[in-house]
């Protein structure tokens, strides 16, 4: 049983929909072929990225908006837990019922909107894995965005603070920036040499971890998501 009440588009949806209802055959099928034909990645810009290179129809702010548009209803028809026809017939009869002058095409040639989304909306392999391993990448109360270690001398003097310092302590203050709740944060606190050392240490095994984790998932015929940086 399907867990919906109703799909809505979104009106900066609109003029996008329209262009792959209206799409010719040629460049819809050259855009599939593009898609199911391109490794996931972690990232959407990179994936988006390695389907641009491949279309000669699309230019790159094109596949950009068309790809963003795509997942976005990959992750709705997920969280609808639809089959691709079923989401498709629902998105269909959304975007008729929008009354859009631009989504008439949809109205007046309902079977090729089915037909076009039918083609785009049944890449699990490839759309719908970057689009949903995005997802669980993010989907945390925080996510990082950037880090940074400031080292300083605190020097100590002695009673007569006219003198030079007759010592020094070395310290260090980690600043970590965040996401959370759609604005940037910053969190810092202050570590001592030992504290790097364990930082570098932990960081290091955790690298193991990963390389291990990823030898065992291929070892399972499967693979994991990795960035353009990392691949």
């Amino acid at each position: 049983m399907l867990r919906y009440r109703g799909l809505r588009i979104p009106p900066e949806h609109y003029s996008t929909l329209a262009k792959l209802i209206q799409m010719e055959e040629g460049p819809l099928a050259e855009l599939r072929s593009a898609i199911e034909t391109t490794k996931p990645t972690l990232l959407p810009a990179d994936f988006n990225a390695r389907v641009a290179a491949k279309t000669t129809t699309f230019d790159g702010d094109e596949v950009d908006e068309i790809l963003d548009v795509l997942m976005s209803l990959y992750l709705t028809r997920a969280n609808f837990e639809a089959s691709a026809s079923e989401f498709v017939d629902l998105l269909c009869k959304a975007i008729e019922e929008t009354g859009a002058e631009e989504l008439k095409a949809a109205s007046d040639n309902p079977e090729v909107c089915k037909q076009h989304f039918e083609m785009l909306l049944n890449m699990d392999q490839t759309l719908g894995v970057v689009s949903k391993g995005f997802t669980l990448e993010i989907d945390h109360e925080r996510t990082l965005h950037d880090m940074r270690i400031f080292t300083d001398l605190r020097p100590i003097f002695a009673s007569d603070a006219n003198m030079p310092p007759i010592a020094g302590v070395i310290v260090h203050k980690l600043r970590i920036t965040y996401h959370q709740d759609n604005s940037l944060k910053d969190f810092y606190v202050a570590l001592d040499s030992d504290d790097l050392e364990r930082l570098l240490s932990l960081a290091q095994r955790s690298l193991k971890k990963a390389k291990s984790l990823k030898s065992f998932v291929e070892s399972a015929k499967a693979y994991i998501l990795e960035g353009d940086d990392d691949a």
